[in-house]
């Protein structure tokens, strides 16, 4: 299959590193696909989530610190000094508070929209479903090919689950910081990748 007019690998490597960096620095969490995806699954249950950790937020410091004082009373009972008061409360910087869904939604639809873009500047829509001709030279051609595509789709996210993460979430945040996991992940699909790819092109 013919790279021109894509991006050289290391230009390509720079701009994900960058972005994944960026994140990272901007809000204190990893970035990937699935968890966010995982979100609008239960949707219900993270507006409810959402709501109460606004309702926390606005709460005022010393009803909780007077909460806390009263839960530690009930407690430890007579073993508490019946002088005890709170303490003040410091300013804590939340970091690693998860982004709201408004803000995951922005996010998946830039996804969408980034390959929209892509595909119009190469020629637009109409030039073809962009598998190329080696897709079909190797697997198949037609509908056939978007029966491969659905059916891989359904196996990577059963992966994902699986494996606690995506390609993105392991690959880039986990291996970048020497997660065990993350690095038995990515060798993982990276040699089944391999794998299939030479068993296809009949390397094995």
């Amino acid at each position: 299959m013919s790279t021109a007019g894509y991006w050289p690998w290391w230009a390509g490597a720079a701009a994900l590193g960058a972005i994944t960096v960026g994140f990272w620095m901007a809000v204190r969490r990893p970035l990937g696909v699935t968890g966010v995806l995982a979100r609008f699954v239960n949707l219900r249950e993270e507006i409810e989530a959402e709501r109460k950790d606004a309702a926390l937020a606005l709460a005022d410091e010393a009803a909780l610190a007077a909460a806390l004082v009263a839960a530690t009373r009930e407690s430890f009972g007579d073993a508490m000094s019946p002088s005890l008061t709170p303490l003040p409360m410091p300013a804590v910087r939340r970091s690693g508070a998860r982004p709201r869904l408004a803000a995951h939604a922005l996010f998946l639809g830039g996804l969408v929209a980034g390959g929209l873009l892509s595909r119009l500047l190469r020629g637009g829509l109409a030039s073809g479903p962009g598998l190329g001709d080696a897709y079909a030279r190797v697997v198949c051609g037609g509908w056939r090919a978007c029966a491969v595509l659905i059916a891989g789709g359904a196996l990577v996210g059963f992966g994902t689950a699986l494996a606690g993460g995506c390609s993105s979430g392991h690959g880039l945040f986990g291996c970048a910081r020497l997660q065990p996991g993350s690095l038995v992940a990515t060798a993982s699909f990276f040699g089944a990748a391999v794998g299939v790819s030479l068993f296809l092109e009949g390397g094995l």
